[in-house]
C-alpha cells in the first residue's frame, strides 16, 4: 500500500510540475491554460460512473472550490505572462498551500 501511495503522489508532482512547465512554454498562458483544463476535465470524466452524486450538502463547497481554482489558474496565467518559471511556479505552490492550511 505504501508503495502505492508514494507512486500515485509522485505521479501527481510529476504532472503538476509538467503542465506549470507547459503553461511557461506557450505563447499564451491562459489559452494553454484552457486546454489544459479541458484535458483534465476531460479525463476526469472517465471517473464518473464509479463515484456517487455528492450530497447537496457539499454542493457550496464543490462551487466555492472551483471559483477559487478558476482565480488560481487566472493568476497562473498572468504570472507565467511576466515571471520566471521558478519563480511563479514556487509562488503558486506556496499560496495554494497556504489556503488550504486554514481549513
Amino acid at each position: 500500500m505504501e508503495l502505492t501511495l508514494t507512486a500515485m503522489v509522485l505521479c501527481a508532482a510529476l504532472l503538476h510540475a509538467g503542465w506549470n512547465a507547459i503553461y511557461k512554454g506557450q505563447g499564451s498562458g491562459l489559452a494553454t491554460g484552457v486546454v489544459i483544463t479541458i484535458g483534465m476535465g476531460g479525463t476526469s470524466v472517465l471517473v464518473l460512473p464509479f463515484i456517487d452524486v455528492p450530497s447537496p450538502e457539499s454542493w457550496g463547497f464543490f462551487a466555492a472550490s472551483v471559483g477559487l481554482h478558476i482565480i488560481y489558474r487566472l493568476f497562473l496565467a498572468a504570472g507565467y505572462r511576466y515571471g520566471d518559471l521558478g519563480q511563479v511556479y514556487s509562488s503558486a505552490a506556496l499560496a495554494g498551500k497556504s489556503l488550504a492550511k486554514p481549513m
